[in-house]
């Protein structure tokens, strides 16, 4: 809306859609006061990375809120923000030798679920965040591409089904998330129709 004067006359209501984005990421910025729903939800910072001490993905939703903001505004404090998210994520990515993808922890550092591989679900918030630091120039084509590779070659299988985790493990019952590895594609041209044939035959995308 504000980039295109053919579309002026929604300014309005996108001025309100704005101000509740502002509004909502804006509750979890208090310090000592994080409105989630566990205990110990500050922001570390650490360097030049900011994170929650809680599943991978929390952090990364938030980042995605905050890079849109910046998308719409111009606003470089969203933006900073976004990078130092985007810079703990970078952390935590792991190279698949195999495939030249990438896999990640679902809770990096925690005593019990540390070593757990992120699986599908969560990992379509870590697909929307990194494609919207790719558009702000946070990730690059190669991690754009290692992302591709692991839609292609770890998560779709050739009998049809979608691997649970990233490390390839399991079998999903929630096939039709894997449609949200679709930014990647073009990066890999397959994805489209490989997630077409996943879901063609199904009643409902779960």
């Amino acid at each position: 809306v504000k980039s295109d004067p053919a579309l002026a006359g929604y300014n309005a209501k996108a001025n309100i859609y704005l101000q509740a984005a502002r509004d909502a990421v804006a509750i979890h910025e208090k310090p000592g006061d994080s409105k989630y729903i566990y205990s110990d939800n500050n922001w570390v910072e650490d360097g030049n990375a900011m994170y929650l001490k809680r599943p991978l993905n929390m952090s990364l939703a938030y980042g995605s809120a905050l890079l849109a903001i910046y998308e719409a505004t111009g606003d470089k404090s969203y933006l900073d923000r976004g990078t130092k998210i985007a810079n703990y994520f970078k952390r935590q990515l792991t190279v698949n030798p195999a495939t030249n993808g990438y896999y990640w922890k679902y809770f990096p550092g925690h005593s019990s679920y540390g070593n757990v591989i992120e699986d599908l679900s969560h990992s379509t918030l870590g697909t929307e965040f990194a494609y919207l630091g790719y558009k702000c120039g946070l990730f690059n084509d190669t991690d754009m591409q290692r992302f591709a590779n692991t839609a292609t070659k770890t998560l779709a299988r050739s009998n049809g089904s979608v691997a649970e985790r990233l490390n390839g493990s399991g079998t999903s019952t929630q096939p039709g998330k894997f449609l949200h590895w679709l930014w990647f594609e073009p990066w890999a041209p397959s994805l489209l129709d490989t997630g077409y044939n996943i879901v063609k035959s199904r009643t409902s995308t779960y």
